[in-house]
């Protein structure tokens, strides 16, 4: 579990420098930005069922914090107290970074329904209540339930939305400023 752990950090903190903490622009077309950018889910619920492995949370969590989520932990009220105080004592100096609450299947659907939550994760296998489904349907909230992998380029992408931007930039071919840019070649 410790080295699943190490190697989730050091791929998730690797991966947001490198691709997701950046704007690309693999077009380089002159006269034109075509950027690619990712923006993290603003608000984030990991449901946490009782028989959940504390290395899935955890790597979740760090996937998330990693991104600049600011996940809350959603702890459904049968979780073993064991687990929810172990979750509590690893995540302790993490104050403000995430949240842990205790809330049923009725309370997290209500939360979706006015707007609090953004996307859903739970771990594969999860059977979410028919009133959260519905709830995240009614909401077009995405609730991703596919395994939760110590990838730092497959897990992050449930944590950001993806934007692209083209923008103009020339004015009937002039360049102005930016004319002196390295960018493809105009065939």
């Amino acid at each position: 579990m410790v080295a699943r752990l190490r190697y989730a950090a050091q791929e998730f903190t690797a991966w947001a420098a490198a691709e997701y903490g950046n704007e690309h622009d693999a077009a380089l077309l002159v006269g034109q930005d075509n950027l690619r950018r990712y923006r993290p889910v603003e608000q984030l619920r990991l449901r946490l069922p009782g028989d959940c492995p504390v290395d899935d949370i955890l790597v979740a969590v760090f996937a998330a914090v990693a991104l600049g989520c600011r996940p809350v932990l959603s702890v459904e009220p049968n979780c073993p107290v064991g687990l929810v105080s172990l979750l509590e004592a690893l995540t302790h100096d993490w104050a403000g970074r995430i949240e842990l609450v205790e809330e049923d299947s009725a309370g997290l659907a209500d939360e979706i329904r006015h707007g609090f939550v953004d996307r859903v994760r739970v771990p594969a296998g999860y059977r979410a209540d028919d009133d959260v489904l519905q709830a995240c349907r009614e909401a077009f909230v995405p609730l991703v339930d596919q395994p939760i992998v110590a990838s730092g380029r497959v897990e992050p992408l449930w944590y950001v939305r993806e934007q692209s931007l083209s923008v103009d930039y020339h004015r009937y071919g002039n360049l102005g400023r930016r004319a002196g840019e390295i960018r493809r070649p105009v065939d």
